[in-house]
């Protein structure tokens, strides 16, 4: 499941790019394993933007394990994006990353995060889940890679 970018700049006309960001990684990882890797809908994710629910309480109310969360903070035409992976059943934090750009094209910076955390997340996922992928069928080969 990923959960709604969180944006952290204090300007509430930058939601759009958190909101954009969240909606590509949803489909960025709703192509990795589709057969084996079950990602919960951006709408049924969305109600949960500004709940104050724990991620065990959320992943127990979709049946969840794994929980991505981030959030965007920017400065003038800079943004950071931090995205994290965490096991929903006991809220340990299994892996992290920080991703800095240019907000000159909105819209290939957050293609290109996306596909870069979900490339690091199949990575972490298929593993911990005891799925191999030699099968891999996604749009982007390197999605696959270990």
């Amino acid at each position: 499941m990923v959960l709604p970018f969180v944006n952290v700049s204090g300007d509430a006309e930058q939601d759009y790019f958190s909101d954009g960001l969240t909606e590509e990684m949803t489909s960025q990882l709703g192509r990795v394993r589709p057969d084996r890797l079950g990602v919960i809908a951006r709408t049924s994710a969305a109600r949960f933007k500004h709940s104050g629910r724990s991620i065990n309480e959320i992943g127990r109310e979709l049946g969840v394990t794994y929980v991505v969360e981030g959030s965007v903070r920017q400065a003038g035409d800079r943004v950071r994006i931090t995205a994290q992976l965490v096991d929903a059943t006991d809220q340990t934090n299994l892996w992290t990353d920080t991703y800095d750009g240019d907000l000159a094209d909105c819209l290939a910076l957050q293609a290109r995060v996306a596909s870069q955390i979900a490339r690091a997340l199949a990575v972490e996922l298929l593993p911990i889940t005891g799925r191999a992928t030699a099968h891999c069928s996604t749009a982007n080969p390197d999605a696959c890679r270990t």
